[in-house]
């Protein structure tokens, strides 16, 4: 990935890279979980920046985009991303019934 550029994947996680970072959001039994890391060879081993977890849904997609809005310096990406983690949320068995 060039500067600039990020990619977005979905299956058991939702997950928004950048060549620098990294934002994951997965499912847990209790409710979400996102967790902001950096990645690359010049910023030296992944470090974990930020965990949370959230029990209602709109919580997490909202940490997604303000996390991704902190790797990206840029809103629109940042939208895009939570908005696109919300879409993921509901694809989620059970997601109802964890918060709202």
């Amino acid at each position: 990935m060039g500067a600039g550029e990020y990619a977005i994947t979905a299956g058991d996680a939702f997950t928004w890279k950048s060549d620098r970072a990294e934002v994951t959001l997965s499912q847990a039994n209790d409710g979400w979980i996102v967790e902001y890391s950096t990645i690359g060879r010049l910023l030296g081993p992944p470090q974990v920046l930020h965990t949370g977890r959230h029990r209602e849904a709109k919580h997490a997609a909202w940490d997604v985009m303000s996390r991704v809005l902190a790797a990206s310096k840029d809103d629109r990406v940042g939208m895009s991303a939570g908005m696109s983690a919300a879409k993921w949320i509901k694809t989620r068995p059970r997601w109802s019934e964890i918060g709202d």
